[in-house]
């Protein structure tokens, strides 16, 4: 009688969890939001994690389970609206292209998270996202932030030179947001605008935008690889970087040294234009002249020291 009143509880319990977990799978649900919507959305929320899905797969399914039940962590002193979306739009203005895709949207700026969807993680990764993770470099700040050309005290850098009106920088500024957010701590992780930022520009000779560099112990390398990435810019921090030609980190340019390029670049652009045979004979005949010149100034100097000894 004890053995059967002990499997009808433990029966009894296995119902009741059973029970629970499909309660679970149901939780609070998530509100949708579209791109009709979003303005008012982000307006009035200042913290928004949206679960982006494409199609109703299993993956999708077991992703929204995962936060309807999802409380927020201790020390996440926000609150969070969590919203699911199938706008494809909405997707597309916040950087998501592969689904289910879960954005953290906070500050104007959104941060994509690709990790294990269990508590622990997901939850410090959200309190590492917190705040916005790229910091900002200008023209004025670069070098006492990053202290590049001493050896970099503050770190490695990497860095994103973009331009508001390009259209390929928008991706850019979302996945370095999402790779400042895992390198939190390990590496620093910043944007310059080039539209603002002509000195900078100059100084590391900029021809292309989007363009990105790994700032590491007085040594600088080009990302130049035609697809920008969280996965592949990951890889080139951690380690494809060496596989870049390693660059002497340029010093701050000096007045001279402004006035020196000027008159390079107008030499250039001159001997490139429709006269530049014409001008070309004409500078190395200059130059030809002034040699001798020279060269007859000393001569004419030689016999009168003779005469004087």
């Amino acid at each position: 009688m004890k053995r059967v009143l002990i499997i009808l509880l433990a029966i009894l319990f296995k119902c009741i969890i059973k029970c629970q977990s499909e309660g679970s799978t149901t939780g609070r649900d998530l509100d949708d939001v579209s791109n009709d919507n979003w303005k008012s959305v982000a307006d009035q929320n200042d913290h928004i994690l949206i679960i982006f899905c494409k199609d109703v797969d299993d993956k999708c399914k077991n992703t929204v389970i995962f936060f309807n039940n999802y409380p927020s962590p201790p020390g996440f002193n926000a609150d969070l609206k969590i919203l699911q979306s199938t706008d494809l739009v909405l997707a597309n203005e916040l950087g998501a292209s592969d689904f289910p895709k879960v954005v953290y949207y906070r500050q104007q700026s959104p941060a994509h998270y690709d990790g294990d969807l269990n508590d622990e993680d997901f939850s410090h990764w959200l309190l590492q996202a917190q705040e916005i993770s790229v910091k900002i470099l200008t023209d004025d700040t670069f070098e006492h932030l990053t202290q590049a050309v001493t050896g970099s005290t503050t770190g490695d850098w990497l860095v994103l030179f973009y331009k508001d009106d390009c259209p390929v920088c928008k991706q850019s500024l979302i996945d370095f947001e999402t790779v400042a957010v895992k390198l939190k701590g390990k590496t620093n992780v910043a944007q310059v605008d080039m539209n603002v930022n002509p000195k900078l520009v100059d100084r590391f000779k900029l021809t292309k935008c989007p363009s990105i560099i790994f700032f590491k112990q007085g040594t600088m390398y080009r990302y130049e690889m035609e697809k920008v990435s969280v996965k592949i810019l990951m890889s080139f921090v951690q380690a494809w970087y060496r596989n870049m030609k390693a660059e002497k980190i340029p010093f701050e340019p000096t007045a001279f040294d402004k006035v020196t390029d000027s008159i390079v670049l107008y030499l250039k652009k001159q001997l490139n234009g429709p006269y530049g045979k014409i001008l070309l004979g004409v500078y190395g005949g200059s130059i030809v002249l002034l040699v001798l010149l020279i060269c007859s100034c000393c001569l004419r100097k030689s016999p009168n020291k003779e005469k004087a000894q």
